[in-house]
């Protein structure tokens, strides 16, 4: 007898850790609650926050814990990466109506020429926020080509752009499986760098609660 596995997955891009400026010198906890489902994706992602070379960059651990998390294993973390440092470039999007939702293609100025096949993180705001600041606007687009002073991104953006928005090159972005059983904690640490601006950070989960057999 053959049996046909259905799986059931929460698809809305649960924020584990809600869309954030964060400061230089400080961090940022998250917890993700897995014991009941059979795991979960994270989509983790940091966006620079000016052209500022960072000093050691910033570090990314998701860490598998025991008893609910009431015993940790911080030197065995399931999963850690380390930002870039190198020096970024700021562009602003350059159109007073500002784009809808679903435009791929912008007029930006700024100094720099973008590279193409390279990340970018557009943050919704005109000026760099304070530490702990939402960032509801936040996206991270992928620039295919620019030409003369337009930035075409790979697939159309899903979050309308204001004139002036600041837009910087040198994002990250990883997406990482988490088996279910038990509980993650997700950290963004920016503690040990003396230099560079704020950065944008960002940790969403789309789980698999259950699998159906019939």
């Amino acid at each position: 007898m053959t049996v046909t596995f259905t799986p059931s997955w929460t698809d809305t891009g649960t924020q584990v850790i809600a869309p954030q400026c964060l400061a230089r010198g400080s961090l940022v906890r998250g917890t993700l609650d897995l014991s009941t489902k059979f795991g979960a994706y994270l989509f983790l992602g940091i966006g620079r926050g000016g052209i500022t070379a960072l000093t050691n960059g910033v570090n990314v651990e998701i860490r598998r814990t025991l008893n609910a998390g009431g015993i940790l294993m911080p030197g065995s973390p399931w999963f850690a990466a380390l930002s870039t440092t190198a020096a970024a470039l700021l562009k602003l999007i350059n159109l007073l109506a500002g784009y809808v939702a679903g435009t791929s293609a912008f007029e930006v100025d700024g100094t720099g020429t973008p590279a193409a096949d390279e990340d970018y993180c557009s943050w919704g705001v005109i000026a760099i926020p304070a530490g702990g600041t939402a960032l509801p606007a936040l996206e991270f687009i992928r620039v295919s080509k620019f030409s003369g002073t337009t930035l075409t991104i790979d697939a159309p953006c899903k979050v309308a752009k204001i004139d002036n928005e600041i837009l910087t090159s040198k994002a990250d972005q990883w997406c990482v499986w988490c088996p279910g059983g038990c509980t993650y904690s997700v950290i963004f640490d920016y503690g040990d760098d003396a230099a560079g601006e704020a950065v944008a950070v960002v940790c969403y989960a789309q789980r698999l609660d259950s699998e159906v057999g019939a």
